[in-house]
């Protein structure tokens, strides 16, 4: 709670003093007031109150333009080794998304009313009345031996999800780490950094998700890239 005090104080004191004395902050504290700013943002964009039964199909605005996707292999599900795994991906992620080397796996899903679920986020974003949150929950790893910095914000990707026998696009959202609007993000050598994407269902389907399958457009083609369980 200090951190957003601290923050709505600056914020409120920019208005007021205008352009009469400039008010110096640190770098975190900078960081600080653009993450809180976003969050306003979504709160009041047109985006966020778009009714989300419209979100189940198509988007309500023109699709971006499909980006070019290197040509991926599907791994061979019939080898022992991928027996194992139900969540394992059938295409690397890190590869589709354009941010290879870095390893990109899927970890788990979580249904919410906002997120982040932290109380000491700066800023989160909630799920309106009678529907939830689909939170996926990504690692991407680093295995180089040096710093890589990874951007997918302009590449124009749309997930999308089968669940329970509905399709959904990936719920567009300000959030730094979603997979899909990565700015800038440095992954040191060896080092893990924790990526999302949301989904949005009817709060009684998200209760009782019994197929959940995840695509993205390869090709001009929605290809299964992961059957989660």
């Amino acid at each position: 709670m200090k951190k957003k005090l601290l923050i709505v104080t600056v914020i409120a004191l920019f208005f007021l003093t205008g352009c009469a004395k400039a008010i110096e902050m640190t770098d975190e504290q900078n960081d600080m007031v653009a993450e809180y700013a976003a969050g306003v943002l979504i709160r009041r964009s047109y985006s966020y109150k778009l009714k989300y039964p419209n979100i189940n199909t198509e988007r309500p605005t023109e699709e971006p333009t499909t980006p070019e996707v290197p040509v991926i292999d599907p791994i061979d599900e019939t080898t022992p080794e991928n027996e194992t795994n139900p969540n394992e991906s059938k295409y690397k992620l890190g590869e589709i998304l354009g941010i290879s080397p870095v390893e990109v796996t899927y970890k788990e899903y979580k249904v919410l009313d906002e997120y982040p679920d932290d109380p000491d986020a700066i800023f989160t974003f909630e799920a309106e009345e009678g529907y939830k949150l689909i939170v996926l929950e990504f690692n991407l790893h680093n295995p180089t031996e040096e710093a890589v910095t990874v951007n997918t914000a302009k590449s124009g990707f749309v997930f999308k999800a089968d669940i329970n026998e509905e399709r959904f696009n990936n719920y567009a959202n300000l959030m730094l780490n979603d997979i899909t609007n990565l700015n800038n993000v440095v992954i040191g050598a060896g080092e893990d950094y924790k990526g999302i994407l949301v989904f949005v269902d009817d709060e009684k389907d998200a209760a009782n998700i019994k197929d959940f399958t995840l695509l993205v457009k390869i090709e001009d083609r929605n290809t299964e890239i992961l059957k989660i369980k």
